[in-house]
């Protein structure tokens, strides 16, 4: 588990207007490219909703969607072999870099089992920085997702990425910096 925590939780939008996804500026912060990251939430428990990956100029982004409330986020570089919790069958995951995303009280069930989120769990865009997006498991509260780069040519790290949080719904955005 990482150990390095940032020093502010996530922003949010104002709840006032409805809520878009903003296009990469400086006013959304800065890219950090150094491992362990982590980044406190909102609540102990956040059902995930939706799960979205794009591709745009510049970067690639992730949204998880939840219910209400955000969780919080632990990411740190993975090493294969992968496996899909709780069962510890193996997860193929392709590129040749990797980071592992760590939902802390995200998840997909409520505690009385109702599945909040039944899309999709493995996202491709075999272009750089992002090939895929796949999530390892979703077990006792915790979600865990592994992303599949593209070598930065000249990083000795994945790449850099980008935290930040939306409200109205509550929204984890994570934007992986194109090389």
């Amino acid at each position: 588990m990482p150990t390095a925590q940032a020093t502010t939780a996530p922003t949010a939008a104002p709840t006032s207007a409805p809520a878009t996804t903003p296009e990469p500026t400086a006013a959304l912060g800065d890219f950090i490219c150094s491992y362990p990251y982590a980044v406190d939430g909102n609540a102990q428990r956040a059902h995930i909703s939706d799960v979205r990956v794009g591709a745009h100029e510049g970067y690639d982004r992730i949204v998880f969607e939840f219910e209400k409330g955000i969780p919080a986020l632990d990411v740190k570089v993975g090493t294969p072999p992968f496996t899909r919790d709780p069962s510890g069958l193996p997860l193929k995951v392709d590129g040749e870099r990797f980071l592992v995303f760590i939902l802390r009280g995200g998840t997909a069930v409520t505690p009385n089992g109702r599945v909040t989120y039944d899309g999709r769990t493995n996202f491709r865009l075999d272009r750089p920085p992002l090939v895929q997006f796949v999530q390892a498991g979703d077990f006792e509260a915790q979600s865990e997702w592994v992303a599949g780069l593209t070598k930065p040519v000249g990083m000795t790290e994945p790449g850099c990425i980008r935290v930040f949080a939306l409200t109205d719904p509550d929204r984890l955005v994570i934007d992986l910096a194109a090389p």
